[in-house]
């Protein structure tokens, strides 16, 4: 299925400027959100305020995914790309993942703290057909990322 429109959440802007995400070198993980979410970009920061909407699988929790290949180029004057891999899997033992609308990419990094901070990067709308209803039930799920990647950062507007 072929990725909707990234939408950043406002924090991480934040995040990325101060260095607390990195979307080249850093860890981003995808999590699939059942159709019951309803996306924050100013009060969603963390992964702790979403996870009661992750996708399942037979009543279990849908397995995140790593993205690998992360890559930030530049594309055109005061503009970078950021891309990675396409993905696919998430249920891990073949079940059904029913009612997946969003994927969350969050960012894990290391906390003042000692231990891991799991930010929220930016979201998705897997359902491109209508925002109503739901990408669907599916035992695989294959995401491709756009060819002009996952998402863009511009200097000046």
């Amino acid at each position: 299925m072929a990725a909707g429109k990234f939408t950043w959440y406002t924090s991480a802007l934040k995040y990325l400027a101060n260095g607390r995400i990195d979307l080249e070198d850093g860890t981003i993980v995808a999590y699939p959100l059942k159709d019951t979410y309803t996306p924050s970009t100013a009060s969603h920061s963390a992964l702790g305020q979403i996870t009661s909407h992750q996708a399942t699988a037979s009543s279990t929790i849908v397995n995140a995914i790593v993205l690998s290949g992360l890559a930030v180029t530049q594309s055109g004057v005061e503009t970078v790309k950021w891309d990675a891999n396409d993905i696919s899997g998430f249920s891990s033992d073949g079940s059904t993942i029913a009612s997946f609308k969003w994927l969350a990419l969050v960012a894990r990094s290391a906390s003042s703290g000692g231990g891991i901070d799991n930010l929220l990067v930016g979201f998705m709308n897997m359902d491109t057909t209508t925002a109503s209803s739901s990408a669907g039930n599916s035992t695989q799920v294959n995401i491709t990322w756009s060819s002009s990647g996952i998402a863009k950062l511009r200097g000046n507007p």
